[in-house]
């Protein structure tokens, strides 16, 4: 009052008090956000993409990616924020396979399952400080091995798992049961299927030291013709971390055979193929919204043919249990089946 006490002229005056200035520019820009930007049949388009990707266990990424005409409305960040404020009619946070606990896993003790199974002779030459030893080339190209099993005691099927690093791509093979010799068919058979390429894709592996992997001759010979189709690594004793790729991507696997409440043995060669087809078919942000799929296919399409892989389209993908019903063990049902998509 002092000041304007002071002055003469009949102009109003204000004070500039830059605290309450940026109040209100957030509150400008935080009422700017709020709300829906999109309305009418946009909207009603946007439910009906999310509805039906939801219901197949996609991720909202995946389906924001499957359906580019959404890219022209809106971000991705602004769909989970949506998500998040509960703003989608019908739709709630749990409803997206994202928003999910997960348990603390239990440390074991130190040593408790850092038993090898690999003879120690055969470990020499072949231990995970030899693998990165090698040339920068053949480390890239490698392929990550590993099992994946059902109810501990009751299954006997397990799958052996293929991951390519540089091309987020996993192969599944259903194995008879969890022995080095059913592995070593595996890979018998996969050379058959990939003929001269072979060398190209599995030409190095690296797997753990368990002991459907301790023939080691079997894997690196074929000996049918005593030709030297590979050469294995092993990662050291319990240290998963060490081929990360394929125990991260597992995950995919498990959204759909999750373990305890998937009866492996209930699996058919082909059940394992189409897991394959539907894991590699999802679009992902870090594949520019692509596919790993997308990616193989001009390298081994033939190859992956004659496997019976195929590409799925990004909107058909389902990545939940009832991908392969008959797997379910009885009375673990889940209670969102996927949405079948209306003709026309």
């Amino acid at each position: 009052p002092d000041l304007l006490a002071l002055r003469d002229c009949g102009y109003p005056y204000r004070f500039y008090i830059a605290d309450i200035a940026d109040q209100m520019a957030d509150e400008t820009r935080s009422a700017a956000r709020k709300g829906l930007c999109v309305e009418g049949e946009d909207m009603v388009r946007v439910l009906e993409a999310l509805r039906y990707g939801l219901s197949r266990n996609q991720s909202l990424d995946a389906i924001y990616s499957a359906n580019p005409w959404m890219q022209e409305l809106f971000s991705v960040s602004t769909l989970y924020r949506w998500n998040s404020e509960e703003l989608l009619d019908g739709i709630t946070k749990l409803d997206s396979p994202e928003i999910v606990s997960r348990r603390t896993r239990d440390k074991p003790r130190k040593g408790e399952y850092a038993k090898s199974c690999i003879a120690k002779e055969d470990l020499e030459g072949r231990r995970y400080d030899d693998y990165m030893a090698l040339p920068y080339e053949k480390r890239a190209n490698a392929v990550q091995m590993d099992t994946v099993c059902g109810r501990q005691e009751k299954d006997t099927q397990c799958i052996l798992s293929f991951q390519w690093k540089d091309f987020s791509f996993q192969l599944y093979i259903l194995l008879p049961n969890r022995t080095k010799k059913s592995v070593v068919a595996a890979l018998d058979m996969l050379q058959g299927v990939f003929g001269d390429k072979y060398g190209a894709w599995f030409g190095v592996i690296l797997t753990d030291q368990g002991g459907e992997n301790a023939d080691v001759e079997g894997i690196e010979v074929n000996r049918k013709t005593g030709e030297r189709r590979s050469s294995v690594y092993f990662c050291d004793a319990f240290c998963s971390y060490q081929k990360p790729n394929a125990e991260r991507q597992h995950k995919e696997l498990r959204d759909i055979l999750p373990k305890v409440i998937t009866n492996f043995d209930a699996l058919k060669p082909e059940d394992a193929i189409l897991v394959t087809s539907h894991v590699n078919s999802y679009p992902l942000r870090s594949l520019e919204r692509g596919s790993a799929i997308d990616r193989v296919l001009p390298c081994i399409g033939p190859e992956l043919e004659r496997l019976g892989v195929q590409r799925i389209e990004p909107k058909e993908v389902v990545k939940s249990r009832w991908l392969v019903p008959h797997a379910m063990v009885p009375g673990t049902e889940p209670g969102k089946k996927p949405i079948e998509r209306s003709e026309g």
